[in-house]
């Protein structure tokens, strides 16, 4: 009675939990309509008339009078009209690129929870905590892109390093309509590396044959954090991630450090009581502000690469559930 008493819990059975990215709406800040492919695989081709016809049809009112055609009518008894020639829709393949790479200047590998790595231990290319959403915003711009490419009848593929196992590798996925729970899977696996940069990324994938006809045109999505020695083949469009619109302020605590004293968060004798001394004098994160400077510094200089290669670029937020894309 009143004694203490220590039980051991058996644990058999085990549970994997994966957290699939959201596949949210795209909204074009302005129709980015084009009367040539030059533009970008993101630029919808605008009917342009001709004055060639291609059909006749009834006359309904309304209709131009300038496009009647008077012999028709004259053997019909009716006004006919003529239909214009427009552009048809030739559906064009898309490779949606991710971009994930971590420059040396952002990493935290150096360091392993405040210590310095062991020898032979493997150095991981983390990012500051702060930096999670950002790479969310990446992920969902990017199958969320292709989902709309989709739906409007192009061929999209996704190209991105993913973690297998202590390998980072590249994977490419053809899309297909009721599979997005597969790229959606695939998002999930996708993590900040530190071994293929765009470039690298673009040799790892087998080019395609000849006979598929001509090369697809290409989507680079990144946030922008390392893109000086990549040179955009032609046809290559950018959409920037505006990183800095996602990282939330860090709630102001005046009291943590005499609170870590003073006040214990467990009950009285548990061990994570206990003061972290390693971690306390670790290096700290770098503070929300500055994190939220330096990604609009690395979305603007993004922007500046692109127009130095004349490779069509967009922005992309969060706005409400959806995400916009906005021209720069």
């Amino acid at each position: 009675m009143l004694g203490l008493t220590r039980v051991y819990v058996a644990s058999r059975a085990t549970a994997s939990l994966r957290a699939l990215p959201r596949l949210r709406n795209v909204v074009f800040d302005k129709s980015p309509r084009s009367l040539t492919k030059a533009d970008g695989p993101l630029s919808m081709l605008s009917p342009r008339a001709t004055e060639e016809h291609f059909r006749t049809r009834q006359y309904v009112a309304g209709d131009d009078l300038r496009r009647v055609h008077w012999k028709q009518s004259i053997n019909t008894g009716q006004l006919i009209v003529r239909v214009a020639e427009s552009v048809p829709f030739a559906p064009s393949r898309v490779r949606l690129v991710l971009d994930t790479y971590l420059p040396p200047s952002w990493r935290v590998s150096a360091l392993a929870d405040g210590r310095q790595l062991k020898e032979g231990e493997r150095a991981v290319a983390r990012a500051p905590e702060l930096l999670d959403d950002v790479l969310d915003l990446l992920v969902e711009s990017w199958i969320s892109l292709a989902s709309t490419l989709l739906k409007r009848g192009e061929a999209v593929s996704l190209v991105t390093a993913v973690r297998d196992g202590e390998r980072t590798v590249v994977r490419e996925l053809e899309c297909k309509r009721g599979e997005e729970r597969k790229w959606r899977a695939i998002g999930s696996d996708v993590v900040w590396q530190h071994h293929f940069p765009v470039e690298q990324l673009f040799a790892s994938v087998p080019a395609l044959q000849a006979t598929r006809g001509k090369p697809p045109s290409s989507i680079i999505v990144s946030s922008g954090l390392w893109l000086g020695g990549t040179s955009p083949a032609p046809g290559t469009s950018y959409v920037v991630a505006d990183g800095s619109c996602v990282v939330a302020s860090a709630a102001p605590d005046e009291w943590s450090a005499l609170r870590r004293f003073f006040f214990f968060d467990y009950p009285v004798g548990a061990d994570d009581n206990r003061i972290d001394w390693r971690k306390l004098f670790a290096p700290k994160p770098p503070a929300p502000e500055v994190l939220r400077r330096e990604l609009l510094r690395a979305a603007n200089a993004a922007v500046e690469h692109a127009r130095a290669f004349r490779a069509p670029v967009l922005i992309v937020r969060r706005r409400g559930l959806g995400l916009s894309l906005e021209a720069p």
